[in-house]
């Protein structure tokens, strides 16, 4: 009764309305700020050269050198996009705000729910409302796409498995759900690679070590495995030989540099396209904690709060519920799905915040499905929840009123002085990746001034680097601006 009561009241009709108001403020955020630190411009980039050169099976860093680091889905769908929306930030970021979106929905389906499900409300709500969500949600990258297909096999083996629960003695027709695991493992092979796999199977293996005779059997038995496992080939397979086709070497550097030398060796540097990220031992667990403020803070809470429960005489009572939450074979599924990014990039050096990205749908689903049992007692959670829900507009305000030190992160506000019929060259050791996308992959890199002889020519470089010549130097040159750490100049007509 107490259930029905808060799917009728005007709560869930509250969380349904923050719930759009937030995606439409993220799909409106999507344009107002240039391509974000070093991922975001490198992987818009690949799809506009993907656009540009018509080749959807190789990826290429410059001319003649193929990025052997990542498999194309991401940049399919984002060379797709830029074809329709053009080549600019929205049109870079509007397919993984359509992916992110898509995993939100699976949400409803967790426990096969009405739009007005209160526990599939807030659980996106807890998605978008984290830092990591709501800039995820858009964000130019292969996480958001691995997230989705994770997520895709992970509720996909739960609807079936608890479809299986319910009506155990008779045999269940091929689902959706039955086909989907394995769809979702596809999209992860060709959105991270077999990184993917590993992400999904150490899950699994993790909720069925709780209980190993029984639900290897349940697991073994509910999925037709060998038809998906030919359904998942199918579909990522024939990528993976054309790229080795047309690029040999590809599935070496891939399957071993990136997934095994990539994570194990510290400053490991074996791709053409990113530098590498050495973190110190365990970092994984702080970037969790971190990226999914304020919802962290809220976990210890909601233990506590779960332990007062109402007796059938209603009164209160202490310490019985937590230990049967955790026993719930669900709890533990959602647990084990979070725990397997954390234990394995525990012992990995080479790491980035994005890495958590695909622990959130089960961290939103795990904690919403706790703050729906604590609202029914505790009406206090309630004002709790739309509280923490402030997250998204922080985030916003810094967006809109703080601009300026995004855009200073890019190259976005320099190169819209650029005089485009002049050779564009950046003197120093390294190219901003933003570089390269804002001016159509036209920029040029050179290590001295002495080294640039195009005449008239558009330079770049660091403005300390300028004032170090001598005024002599500086005199051969027209500034045009200087903006944050970066001078651009004309050369002086001859």
């Amino acid at each position: 009764m107490a259930n029905d009561s808060i799917q009728k009241s005007v709560f869930p009709r509250v969380l349904l309305a923050l719930l759009i108001l937030i995606v439409f403020a993220r799909f409106a955020s999507l344009s107002l700020y240039p391509m974000l630190g070093t991922t975001e411009p490198r992987y818009a980039e690949l799809a506009r050269k993907m656009l540009v050169l018509g080749d959807w099976v190789t990826l290429w860093v410059t001319d003649g050198v193929p990025l052997w680091g990542k498999p194309p889905l991401s940049f399919w769908a984002d060379a797709a996009s830029m074809a329709v929306f053009g080549i600019n930030e929205f049109g870079a970021r509007f397919a993984p705000f359509c992916a992110s979106l898509l995993t939100l929905s699976l949400f409803w389906f967790w426990r096969g729910s009405r739009l007005l499900s209160t526990p599939a409300l807030i659980a996106a709500l807890i998605y978008l409302s984290t830092p990591m969500g709501f800039l995820g949600t858009g964000f130019v990258a292969t996480d958001v796409y691995l997230t989705g297909g994770l997520a895709l096999s992970m509720i996909s083996f739960w609807r079936v498995m608890q479809a299986n629960v319910s009506r155990p003695s008779t045999p269940q027709p091929a689902t959706f759900w039955h086909w989907g695991f394995f769809i979702g493992i596809a999209i992860g092979l060709l959105a991270k690679g077999p990184l993917s796999v590993v992400l999904l199977g150490l899950s699994m293996l993790l909720w069925i070590a709780i209980s190993p005779k029984e639900r290897l059997l349940t697991t073994w038995r509910i999925l037709p495995w060998l038809r998906g496992t030919a359904l998942t080939l199918l579909l990522a397979m024939p990528w993976y030989l054309w790229a080795e086709h047309r690029t040999p070497g590809f599935l070496y550097h891939f399957i071993i540099g990136e997934h095994i030398e990539r994570f194990l060796v510290k400053g490991w540097n074996g791709g053409r396209f990113a530098p590498s990220h050495a973190e110190n031992l365990g970092m994984i667990w702080w970037f969790f904690i971190e990226s999914f403020v304020p919802w962290t803070l809220f976990v210890i809470p909601a233990l506590f709060g779960l332990q007062k429960t109402k007796n059938t005489l209603g009164q209160w009572r202490y310490g019985t519920t937590v230990a049967h939450y955790f026993k719930s074979s669900e709890v533990q599924y959602l647990l084990s799905w979070i725990l397997s990014s954390l234990l394995l990039f525990t012992l990995s050096r080479n790491i980035l915040e994005a890495y958590v990205l695909p622990t959130l749908p089960a961290f939103a689903i795990l904690l919403a499905e706790a703050i729906t049992k604590l609202i029914k007692n505790h009406k206090a959670w309630r004002w709790s929840l739309l509280l923490a829900l402030a997250a998204p507009i922080v985030i916003m305000i810094v967006v809109l009123f703080f601009n300026d030190n995004l855009e200073k992160q890019s190259q976005r506000h320099l190169l819209r002085n650029w005089q485009k019929n002049t050779p564009l060259i950046y003197v120093g050791k390294v190219m901003p990746p933003s570089a390269i996308f804002y001016s159509s992959n036209q920029a040029q890199l050179k290590t001295t001034l002495d080294d640039v002889t195009s005449q008239p020519v558009t330079v770049v470089m660091e403005g300390v680097s300028f004032d170090a010549l001598p005024v002599a130097t500086q005199a051969e040159w027209i500034m045009i601006e200087r903006y944050d750490d970066f001078i651009m100049l004309h050369s002086h007509p001859k």
